[in-house]
């Protein structure tokens, strides 16, 4: 390399240092990664913040809203297939909403209120709990 394509060398590596990160800015600015949480959070609050019923036992806290069901696992379940289904108003097992695995917080949306819910283990065919609102 001679003189000349050095000093060109470190001109284009200068040019190169200082246009790619404010390209990278510029594109990451436009993404609107941070703006869900502002115009959405007033939304979430008003959904949660009053729920309908709470129903709790030893296992689960279930939290019912209009739109959703909450709820938090206490506890891990011995059975690996626990599954949640809806109760009707004559205590049959209806609509299935979601499944458990381990201990944390659970939401599932519904489409209509139901009348209780009921953690079953589909494999062995037991249930597990029944919780009434």
């Amino acid at each position: 390399m001679n003189s000349s394509q050095r000093k060109w060398h470190g001109f284009v590596w200068l040019l190169i240092v200082l246009i790619v990160p404010a390209i990278l800015f510029l594109s990451v600015k436009d993404l609107n990664l941070f703006t869900w949480e502002a115009t959405h959070s007033e939304e979430l609050k008003s959904l949660k913040s009053d729920p309908i019923s709470v129903a709790e036992n030893n296992l689960v806290k279930l939290s019912l809203f209009e739109s959703s069901v909450e709820i938090i696992l206490k506890k891990t379940l011995k059975h690996p297939s626990s599954v949640i289904y809806e109760i009707d108003a004559q205590g049959n097992k209806g609509q299935l909403i979601g499944q458990l695995t381990t201990v944390g917080l659970y939401n599932f949306n519904i489409t209509e209120l139901p009348y209780g819910i009921l953690i079953y283990d589909s494999i062995k065919e037991t249930e597990i709990t029944k919780l009434l609102f």
